[in-house]
């Protein structure tokens, strides 16, 4: 009977929450979803949803892990996960096939990256690096406070900083090398670096940076030249 009861009592609590009970009962979340914290509930009531926190967040990722709008399963990795330590290695558990894959997609990446000379196969790799290893989930991802996902993160930003390096190497047009180097440095942003990877990181931008700039000024000069050669013909 008691146990009907806290039952009846945790129902009621979930209930009063909207959004945690949207999540919960219908494993619905968007980016505007804000769920409670998870100080908000006694630890009986988070080892009482934990089990349906994890059906709501595994349910969620299969759903929209490939599909276009993942904005769900961002917002439900993004959050503060509402169970209990046990339920919170589990869902890491879950995660290691994606995790693995996503490795395993990095260094096949890296070593087309090396042995690709066609410029427009680069193009399309470095595209890949956006969509596939260091995009919006695997970003989101690397804020949860997990060894696991640590080493996950150190593995794939390692890879990206090392393509740039096999860009820089490469013999092509400055232009779509620096191009492509600045493209993948940008999908860096809002990631917190080791010291070491933001040193190389700054040092690809920075070269890329500085020679699109002098690319560009070198474009704007012959383009002004070509004018002036026009009107003297003219004239």
């Amino acid at each position: 009977m008691v146990k009907q009861m806290s039952e009846q009592q945790f129902e009621n609590i979930l209930a009063e929450n909207e959004s945690l009970n949207n999540l919960i009962t219908n494993q619905k979340i968007n980016t505007f979803t804000k769920l409670p914290k998870k100080s908000d509930f006694d630890s009986a009531f988070i080892d009482w949803l934990s089990p349906k926190f994890y059906n709501s967040f595994t349910s969620i990722y299969n759903a929209q892990i490939n599909a276009k709008n993942k904005s769900g399963l961002i917002s439900i990795i993004r959050s503060e996960w509402l169970c209990n330590e046990e339920t919170e290695h589990k869902i890491y558990d879950f995660l290691k096939p994606h995790i693995e894959k996503t490795i395993q997609q990095s260094e096949n990446l890296k070593l087309k990256f090396n042995n690709t000379k066609d410029t427009e196969e680069l193009v399309k790799l470095t595209n890949e690096i956006d969509e596939d290893i260091i995009n919006y989930v695997n970003k989101v991802l690397f804020t949860k406070k997990n060894e696991s996902i640590r080493v996950f993160k150190e593995k794939l930003t390692t890879d990206s900083i090392e393509i740039c390096q096999i860009l820089r190497e490469k013999r092509m047009s400055k232009d779509v090398k620096n191009i492509l180097i600045s493209s993948i440095t940008e999908s860096f942003n809002n990631i917190s670096l080791e010291k070491s990877q933001s040193e190389s990181l700054n040092v690809h931008l920075s070269k890329a940076k500085s020679s699109m700039t002098i690319s560009v000024i070198i474009g704007v000069i012959l383009a002004l030249f070509a004018v002036i050669r026009l009107i003297m013909r003219l004239s």
